[in-house]
């Protein structure tokens, strides 16, 4: 098993969280931001995640999804901004057939969590946020 990779997407939605966050494994840093986005969106247990997502998570998903399609049919209907590992974070314009890889040098982030026995453990984040109605030219959904 590869060596996973936290994935958070997050979106404004009227009323409730707006965040998913997910394990994928280190492939993904060699495919586009439209592949990781189906994986995050998919929401089905795998090898990374234990728990499917819950119904509220699977209406996140759909509130995302659909703004991707629709910006697929009328460019700038959307725009994905990936969150740089600077601090300040500074928000880094991305389109869904980008390559993930072309961008880790400014979104990955390494951060710590404590473990269940109290140790320290590091592991590999990077964090995209889509916005409705904010020109970001044609996206492609894979």
């Amino acid at each position: 098993m590869n060596k996973p990779m936290y994935v958070v997407f997050d979106t404004p939605f009227p009323g409730q969280d707006s965040t998913l966050a997910r394990q994928v494994g280190e492939e993904y840093k060699g495919r586009t931001v439209g592949e990781l986005a189906e994986k995050i969106l998919d929401g089905r247990a795998d090898e990374y995640n234990q728990n499917p997502y819950t119904a509220q998570e699977m209406q996140t998903a759909s509130y995302i999804r659909d703004l991707l399609e629709r910006a697929n049919a009328d460019p700038g209907k959307a725009q994905i901004l990936a969150r740089s590992n600077t601090e300040p974070p500074t928000d880094i314009p991305v389109k869904l057939d980008d390559k993930v890889a072309d961008y880790l040098d400014r979104i990955l982030k390494i951060d710590t969590q404590i473990g269940p026995s109290g140790e320290e453990q590091k592991y590999q984040k990077v964090w995209f946020s889509i916005f409705p109605g904010i020109s970001g030219g044609r996206m492609a959904l894979y």
